[in-house]
């Protein structure tokens, strides 16, 4: 499918979900929204910055589904970015599903946050190791790439962002991505020319502008 569409249709339906909710809590009565329509909601609040927003939200969703294992592996990520480290954890180890993205990258981030690089590995492989073919094993390589950079392991990111193909439709973020970690590892020529290829297919990115700019 057209990466473009498919990123432009999951933001419309993004869009729409926070309208209504938005709209439901204005109102100031009770309301029902599905576990997985809400998670997504915390996840935007959260991306944006707005940290009581998503606050609001995540506990209006677990008073609704109380047992539901995505938002407590939500609260867990809230806590973590709050430096709550232990009590995170201790939310993730009793959820304890290695088959869940959002615990394997937890447990990965915590090694990595108590230096042990190894276990790190570890639990990405793992997680890959039971992930399908197609977006959601990209989606993955993605995030480890991500973690493993806001870490400083820069090679550790490199391996999984070379393995993420250029039809994937954050090919392009993940090609900014590996471009920002071969300024760090001091290789300025290789990242401006492929930060040089991905400006030309989206000239208009800020970010893309930006990493080249920190590099220089």
């Amino acid at each position: 499918p057209d990466s473009s569409l498919t990123m432009e249709h999951k933001n419309n339906r993004l869009a729409r979900l926070v309208r209504s909710y938005e709209e439901k809590l204005e109102q100031g009565v009770p309301f029902y929204m599905e576990a997985a329509d809400l998670a997504d909601i915390v996840e935007y609040y959260t991306g944006q910055g707005r940290d009581y927003d998503a606050e609001t939200c995540l506990r209006i969703a677990q008073n609704l589904h109380p047992d539901d294992v995505d938002l407590s592996l939500q609260r867990a990520y809230i806590l973590k970015n709050a430096g709550k480290w232990e009590e995170a954890l201790e939310i993730v180890v009793n959820v304890n599903d290695p088959s869940r993205r959002s615990y394997g990258m937890f447990m990965a981030e915590y090694n990595l946050a108590s230096l042990n690089f190894k276990n790190a590995v570890k639990c990405i492989e793992e997680l890959l190791q039971q992930t399908q073919e197609g977006f959601d094993l990209y989606d993955t390589m993605e995030e480890a790439a991500e973690i493993f950079f806001d870490y400083g392991f820069f090679d550790q990111s490199l391996f999984y962002l070379n393995k993420i193909p250029a039809h994937y439709e954050q090919y392009l973020r993940c090609q900014s991505l590996k471009a920002d970690c071969l300024f760090h590892k001091r290789q300025p020529q290789e990242a401006a020319a492929i930060l040089n290829e991905t400006i030309d297919a989206s000239p208009y990115d800020d970010q893309l502008w930006t990493i080249m700019a920190d590099g220089q």
